[in-house]
Formats: C-alpha cells, sequence, structure tokens
C-alpha cells in the first residue's frame, strides 16, 4: 500500500437517506450535509440533515411500533433483531471503524 493510499480518506458509499418508520426517507426540509474529515477537509460524503421534524417524525414511529406491534413484548423477536445488528456490525467493523476514524479526524489506534 502506497503512502497516498494509507492516507487517503475511506470511499463513503453509505445511505444519504434518513430510516424511519421503516421507510427511507429525505428530511423534511430536503436539505442535506457534507460530512467532512476534520484532519483533511475532504468531504467523505454526504448525509440528510434532519431536522426536530424529522426527530418527531421517528419518535412517533418509534412509539407506534411499541404501542401497535408485538415488539415490546416479544423478546424472541427483540432477540434475534439484535443478534442481527451485532453481525452486521461485526461484518462491517473495518470499514465502520475507518469511517469513524476520518469524521473524527482522529488516529486509528484509539478506535480499536
Amino acid at each position: 500500500m502506497t503512502a497516498a493510499a494509507a492516507s487517503a480518506p475511506p470511499a463513503v458509499h453509505g445511505e444519504v437517506r434518513l430510516l424511519v418508520d421503516g421507510a427511507l426517507t429525505e428530511a423534511a426540509s430536503g436539505k442535506r450535509y457534507e460530512n467532512i474529515d476534520p484532519a483533511t477537509e475532504e468531504v467523505l460524503g454526504h448525509t440528510a440533515d434532519g431536522s426536530a421534524e424529522d426527530m418527531d417524525r421517528a419518535i412517533g414511529a418509534a412509539r407506534r411500533a411499541f404501542n401497535e406491534t408485538s415488539w415490546s413484548t416479544d423478546r424472541d423477536l427483540r432477540k434475534r433483531r439484535i443478534a442481527q445488528l451485532q453481525a452486521a456490525l461485526e461484518d462491517e467493523k473495518e470499514a465502520l471503524r475507518a469511517e469513524f476514524v476520518a469524521e473524527a479526524g482522529a488516529p486509528a489506534r484509539p478506535s480499536r
């Protein structure tokens, strides 16, 4: 690996929309912001610029899911979903680590 490749920010190809009520949506304002590496000032990617309105929509959706589905009472379902999340995070941990380091402008060693 070249020195330039080792220091280059990771290519960020994540989702730019918000996940609210089981659907990917733009921010209510339609705005996005640049995610910038503070160490290099390079743009890593863009993401939806969520607002209080978006937060209210997400909280409302979570409350409905808790009140109107089996999420609050089905421990096996929650256990399976948390295990799925853990597996997905494990599968992507090195890519996530690189992105977090770039977003924070921090050295990689403390992220371990």
